[in-house]
């Protein structure tokens, strides 16, 4: 099975550089790297096209399709990591988003099931991408895509290598060890016998 996992297009916060909801919607460049993700993507025959929950994500599955009308299966396993509430909307470089993030979220990350208010801690992390990568291998396809997220991704690949060996310091080292570009394509194979390999990261040749 191959895996073609997508970040989603530009969004409207993304290019804003603000800690994003979820009905966040696509920027216009967003919209226009997907309709250039949609030609790559044309004559890739794939079996089944999964999309993250959240808008931007969706719309950019919804454009990628326009060239093959499969059915889009809509999955909240693959949407983005849940910061907490108290950061959403704000800007990056805002000080009381910055305190809660740096002083609080990184500074008690090694602590798995440590929380400042409604976020996902390490531990459900962990089992999302556990639940997630089963779901793609209990569908039994040959070629799947799936339009994700960053953080998301980059934990997906990181419970691949390690499984369940994974800390969330190899995780934050590996997340910033790898950054993604919105529409970037990596894919990954997984065999019932040996597991998932990495077979591409962060393809982006298509907005060059």
């Amino acid at each position: 099975m191959n895996v073609y996992f997508i970040r989603h297009g530009e969004s409207v916060l993304n290019k804003e550089r603000v800690h994003q909801y979820d009905d966040t919607p696509l920027s216009g460049q967003g919209q226009e790297q997907a309709r250039l993700l949609a030609e790559r993507f044309a004559n890739l025959d794939f079996d089944l096209l999964v999309t993250s929950t959240f808008t931007r994500a969706r719309e950019t599955a919804e454009i990628v399709n326009s060239k093959h009308n499969k059915k889009i299966l809509e999955a909240p396993l693959f949407a983005e990591t849940k910061r907490p509430s108290e950061i959403l909307g704000k800007k990056y470089d805002d000080p009381e988003a910055r305190t809660i993030y740096e002083d609080y979220v990184l500074a008690n990350r090694n602590k798995p099931d440590w929380r400042y208010s409604d976020e996902e801690s390490f531990a459900d992390l962990k089992l999302r991408a556990r639940n997630a990568l089963q779901f793609l291998i209990d569908h039994e396809a040959e070629r799947i895509v799936v339009v994700t997220h960053g953080d998301i991704l980059k934990l997906f690949l990181a419970f691949m290598q390690h499984g369940d060996d994974l800390t969330a310091e190899l995780y934050h080292r590996f997340r910033h060890f790898a950054p993604t570009k919105n529409t970037g394509i990596t894919i990954c194979h997984h065999n019932d016998t040996k597991g998932w390999f990495l077979i591409s990261f962060n393809d982006h040749a298509h907005l060059e």
